[in-house]
């Protein structure tokens, strides 16, 4: 949905603009205006929800789910994440 709202908030300036400017039509004009509103709150509550819902899911999945691990028996995601991280910039930087 955040995106869709992201794709329409031009095509409803560009309305906009055509209804102000090269085919003057108050009545068009007024109600693109509240599409145009509409549009950008549903899209910022959206891409705020889609903002919020990332960081969290990971977060339950490493508290209740470790995976075992050859290098890292009983460990939770994370750790395994930064055990790799660690030796790629070990790797990558000498």
């Amino acid at each position: 949905m955040a995106a869709l709202g992201q794709a329409l908030i031009p095509f409803y300036t560009g309305r906009i603009i055509d209804y102000a400017s090269i085919d003057p039509d108050p009545a068009a004009f007024e109600h693109t205006i509240v599409l145009l509103i509409l549009v950008s709150l549903g899209c910022a509550i959206f891409s705020g929800v889609r903002g919020g819902a990332a960081p969290a899911a990971p977060a339950g999945y490493v508290a209740c789910n470790p995976i075992p691990s050859a290098d890292l028996p009983h460990t939770n995601v994370h750790l395994v994440l930064l055990a790799h991280a660690q030796f790629m910039s070990l790797t990558v930087f000498k």
